[in-house]
């Protein structure tokens, strides 16, 4: 069984489990994807993998010790956060990620890959903005290409490159993604259903 068919295996046996409605159409010919319905919310699952990342890690949401709601991520040891209830709890946790994820490249460390799965865990995706940053900063790993390389392709002051490249730095989208191009890669942004 490879990972696409594990991982719908997954998606079956959790609508099982939670009683909702399951339900998968393939298509032959070109990226051969499929289409996995577990009750209203609907994702593509591709072929094979293509190198698509994403910033979705699973979360366990636990009660605390004396009240409210903890998060912590088993692939993520670093991002854990607490709330009054699920639904703030699930903010918290988008943020905590967020942060956590950020202090990898300053810290010299690779990002982990999301592996946990199972039963009871969530899956949280980090900010839209944050993704972005993280795919600049893995794709600049990646490429092995310097600073000064990457501000002439990008026709940018090499401090402007620094900044994009600064996790703690604030960059606007139109620019990771332009810096995407260049390295690249593109990026792509998903739609789905707020749980």
């Amino acid at each position: 069984m490879n990972k696409r068919d594990r991982f719908i295996a997954e998606l079956r046996d959790a609508a099982k489990d939670r009683r909702l409605t399951f339900k998968v159409e393939t298509w032959r010919g070109k990226g051969g994807h499929a289409m996995v319905w577990v009750g209203d919310k609907v994702t593509t699952v591709p072929s094979e993998d293509k190198g698509m990342r994403s910033f979705v890690y699973s979360a366990e949401i636990e009660p605390g010790d004396k009240r409210g709601m903890v998060v912590s991520f088993p692939d993520v040891p670093e991002a854990i956060t607490e709330s009054h209830d699920e639904t703030e709890a699930r903010l918290r946790a988008e943020e905590a990620l967020g942060l956590a994820l950020l202090t990898y490249p300053l810290r010299g460390l690779v990002l982990p890959k999301a592996k946990t799965r199972g039963r009871g865990m969530v899956p949280i995706a980090v900010a839209p903005d944050v993704a972005a940053k993280l795919a600049v900063l893995e794709a600049f790993n990646e490429a092995q290409m310097s600073k000064v390389e990457l501000a002439r392709r990008l026709g940018k002051d090499e401090k402007e490159v620094r900044r994009i490249l600064d996790p703690r730095h604030q960059t606007k989208l139109t620019a990771l993604t332009n810096t995407l191009r260049i390295l690249g890669k593109r990026l792509v942004v998903a739609v789905e259903k707020a749980a």
